[in-house]
């Protein structure tokens, strides 16, 4: 962060006063905040070289890794579900739905999987089975599509998805 703090995630009161680490992981990236404001999934390390998804509460209290993730996971999104869990969510409140991540990258391809807040119904969503680089993944205000910008033929570009994976619409070509 700036003015001579360390890395990892960092909170301000609404007033812009009080700056101070959020959780107790110094190397955490890539904060999602769940649709219910009540957690955050980032990103930080896991052992030498490889990161995965962690959750803690808002106020940074009960950081927990998601049990049964693979190497390499990152990027965070949660999907703004309601409460019965059916999509699309209309204006009312959100519950937090599956979180959706990126595992991979570098050289070779990278997946995009999904697993449950508690670390159970992990699922390929997109394979990796071919060199495409998933990134920044999002998903629209009501859960309904997922946005995402990938590497694709040495041409980033942004591109939407059903939450499912299905129906991708390449919406820009070169832009990220």
């Amino acid at each position: 962060t700036a003015g001579g703090a360390s890395s990892g995630l960092w909170q301000r009161d609404a007033d812009g006063a009080d700056l101070g680490p959020l959780g107790d992981r110094p190397s955490a990236r890539s904060p999602a905040g769940s649709p219910d404001g009540r957690e955050i999934a980032f990103t930080a390390p896991a052992g030498p070289e490889q990161e995965t998804i962690y959750v803690m509460s808002a106020d940074g209290t009960g950081v927990r890794q998601l049990p049964g993730m693979p190497a390499n996971a990152g990027s965070p999104s949660w999907q703004p579900i309601l409460p019965d869990r059916t999509v699309p969510a209309p204006v009312s409140p959100m519950a937090n739905g599956p979180i959706y991540f990126r595992v991979g990258g570098a050289d070779s391809g990278s997946r995009v999987e999904s697993i449950e807040p508690d670390g159970t119904d992990r699922h390929v969503v997109f394979p990796e089975d071919s060199p495409v680089h998933y990134t920044r993944i999002d998903f629209s205000p009501d859960g309904s599509r997922i946005a995402f910008d990938n590497f694709l033929a040495a041409e980033y570009g942004i591109e939407t998805a059903d939450p499912d994976g299905s129906d991708v619409v390449r919406l820009t070509d070169g832009v990220n």
